[in-house]
């Protein structure tokens, strides 16, 4: 992963950060999906963004950084189509795990 994009990915770090992030490209039905999936889990939001960014730093196959890549070159938000493609990720694990 780039310096540049694991800077960017610190707004997820950061108090209203996702929310600022989703809300921005009028995401609000994954901001709905993730806060239910943090509250599932008993954690602040913001501890559940900054979770799944480095979950999916730190188990994302090759393949799957391809496609975040790919993602991101064809957007015109690429912080914001990372932070998707991570949060929906996230949010589909707290489903599979708490159905």
């Amino acid at each position: 992963m780039s310096s540049d994009m694991a800077t960017s990915l610190c707004i997820l770090e950061e108090l209203g950060g996702l929310e600022t992030v989703l809300l921005k490209v009028g995401e609000m039905p994954l901001l709905a999906e993730a806060q239910a999936a943090a509250k599932r889990l008993g954690i602040p939001l913001v501890e559940f963004s900054t979770l799944a960014a480095r979950r999916f730093v730190d188990r994302a196959s090759d393949e799957d950084w391809v496609l975040l890549t790919s993602r991101a070159n064809a957007a015109e938000d690429a912080l914001a189509s990372i932070v998707i493609a991570i949060m929906r990720r996230a949010v589909g694990d707290v489903k599979e795990v708490f159905p």
